[in-house]
């Protein structure tokens, strides 16, 4: 869930959920002005059925989807068919990622985001294809997301708001353990 960091005065707590939203919001945004990320062909194409109103978000936001990697389509009834996804992306976390970002969609209340549909769609996409908070990742893994995130305009805080990193001094860990 958490990455420890040692720094010069203590340690840096670092969320990793929290941690790779915030990369992959800004990235996102990027996307959205400078145009398609990379995505990668599925061999089969993994079908999805969805309820009316995730349909009606698919279908109304389409280009959003394939500016982040997705491309997918209607393929019957309620059902859609998704054939790419973002190069990043295991094709094992497409169906969770994408129920996770059409019900962000749905639920999002955000006056700022709801006015603002790059950002709405950007903050869906962080969330829904983040690592998720306890996937074991390695040393090299938490060391490229320090260092991504670190690459970041705003590395403090989640698209949400929520703290990415928390900083504790030595001194602060001396008074937790008494010393």
């Amino acid at each position: 869930m958490y990455i420890l960091a040692p720094i010069k005065n203590g340690i840096l707590l670092i969320d990793q959920h929290a941690a790779h939203e915030r990369i992959l919001y800004e990235q996102a945004l990027l996307f959205t002005k400078a145009g398609r990320a990379e995505s990668q062909q599925l061999l089969f194409p993994i079908v999805m059925e969805l309820s009316n109103a995730e349909c009606a978000i698919i279908d109304a936001s389409v280009d959003y989807f394939r500016l982040f990697g997705f491309e997918v389509q209607r393929f019957s009834g309620t059902s859609v068919a998704i054939s790419a996804i973002p190069a990043f992306m295991r094709d094992s976390s497409v169906q969770e990622a994408l129920r996770e970002m059409l019900e962000f969609l749905l639920n999002e209340d955000d006056p700022v985001r709801m006015s603002e549909p790059e950002k709405r769609f950007s903050a869906a996409f962080a969330c829904g294809a983040a690592i998720k908070s306890g996937q074991k990742l390695d040393q090299e893994e938490m060391n490229a997301l320090l260092n991504s995130l670190f690459k970041t305009t705003n590395p403090y805080t989640c698209p949400h708001g929520r703290p990415t990193i928390v900083r504790m001094s030595l001194d602060e860990i001396g008074r937790r353990f008494m010393r």
